[in-house]
C-alpha cells in the first residue's frame, strides 16, 4: 500500500508539473524569448553592416554620414546589457498621426497604421539627431521575416549596450502568421537608455509603455 501511495503522489506531482508547463504563461515566456532571439540576430547584422567598409562605401560614399556609424559596432551584440519592450497603449498611436479612432473604420487599416508607427518611431528618434544621423541609420537598417504562430501584436525591442549605440527592432505581423522584424541603430544622443525610467521619460506625454525584458 505504501508503494502504491508513493506512486500516486509521484503521478500527482508529474501531472501538476505538466499542467504548469501548458499554462498560457508558458507560451508567453516562449513568445518573449523568440522575439528576443530574433532581435539579437538583427543586432548582429547591424554590427556586421557598420564594420564592413566595402558595404558602407557601396551603399553610401558620404564620409560625413558614415562617420556617425563609428559607435554602432558592439563588441558582443549577442549579449546586451539590457533589453526593453516598447509598446503603444491601445490605439494611442492614432493621435500621433492626427487621427481619431472614428476616422479609421477598418481593423485591417488600423493594423497597417499601427505597424507603420512602430517602424517609423525608430526613424523619428534618429531624426532628432539630424539629417546625417537618420541617413546613417538607414544604411544599417535591416529586415527579415519569420514564422510565429504565437505572435501577439506589434512591439518594439530596444537592445542596450555598454560599448555601443543601442539597436531598436520593430516586430509587426503580416499574413499567414509571418512576422517582419526591422532593426536600426539608434543614433540620437538625446535618447538616454541608462534605465527603464530614463527611456519612459523620453516618451513622456506619449501613450507608450516601457518594460524591461532582460537581463
Amino acid at each position: 500500500m505504501k508503494g502504491e501511495n508513493a506512486m500516486k503522489r509521484m503521478q500527482c506531482v508529474f501531472f501538476a508539473g505538466l499542467l504548469l508547463m501548458l499554462m498560457p504563461t508558458g507560451f508567453a515566456g516562449a513568445q518573449e524569448n523568440k522575439l528576443y532571439e530574433k532581435g539579437v540576430e538583427i543586432a548582429v547584422q547591424v554590427k556586421e553592416m557598420s564594420e564592413n567598409d566595402a558595404y558602407l562605401q557601396a551603399i553610401s560614399g558620404n564620409q560625413q554620414v558614415i562617420k556617425h556609424l563609428e559607435g554602432v559596432s558592439a563588441v558582443d551584440p549577442e549579449h546586451p546589457a539590457a533589453v526593453y519592450q516598447i509598446r503603444f497603449e491601445g490605439d494611442g498611436y492614432l493621435p500621433m498621426l492626427g487621427l481619431k479612432e472614428s476616422d479609421i473604420v477598418s481593423q485591417a487599416l488600423k493594423d497597417d497604421l499601427r505597424a507603420r508607427c512602430y517602424t517609423a518611431l525608430i526613424q523619428q528618434i534618429n531624426a532628432m539627431g539630424g539629417a546625417e544621423r537618420i541617413a546613417a541609420s538607414s544604411i544599417c537598417t535591416t529586415s527579415r521575416n519569420f514564422m510565429d504562430e504565437a505572435f501577439e501584436g506589434d512591439v518594439l525591442y530596444l537592445y542596450v549596450y555598454e560599448d555601443a549605440a543601442p539597436v531598436m527592432v520593430a516586430f509587426s505581423s503580416g499574413s499567414e502568421q509571418i512576422v517582419r522584424a526591422t532593426g536600426s541603430p539608434v543614433l540620437c544622443d538625446a535618447f538616454a537608455t541608462g534605465s527603464q525610467e530614463e527611456i519612459q521619460n523620453f516618451f513622456a506625454g506619449m501613450p507608450i509603455e516601457v518594460d524591461r525584458v532582460s537581463p
